[in-house]
């Protein structure tokens, strides 16, 4: 009897908890908006996913700066203290507070700095 084939080889995404996908993509376009690229060109060679890049973009870089850095951050972990069922109307709420809110305050700062106000 020979004995079962197990890979060593880890799935792309098995150590990546991802509590909620549809917030993690956002965390994707976020990061993708952010850098002026497609998340497969921000890619490592020591990453084997989108989800890989994301995390460690999320977890180290703050070239996007801190307060943008902060949305992605809590869409890509549903960090947000109110578990990850989107259909639930507080998590829905706290996404709009912190990331929508957020979101429109900086493109509201970027904007004054533009116009020089």
């Amino acid at each position: 009897m020979t004995e079962p084939h197990i890979s060593t080889t880890p799935e792309p995404t098995s150590k990546i908890e991802v509590r909620n996908m549809t917030l993690a993509y956002l965390a994707i376009a976020l990061l993708e908006i952010g850098f002026r690229k497609d998340i497969k060109r921000l890619r490592r060679k020591n990453e084997m996913s989108d989800l890989a890049t994301v995390r460690e973009l999320v977890d180290s870089s703050q070239l996007l700066g801190l307060a943008y850095q902060k949305i992605i951050r809590k869409c890509f972990y549903c960090d947000f203290s109110l578990g990850a069922d989107l259909s639930s109307e507080e998590l829905q709420d706290a996404v709009y507070s912190d990331v929508i809110c957020s979101l429109r305050s900086l493109v509201k700062s970027c904007e004054s700095l533009k116009l020089g106000n």
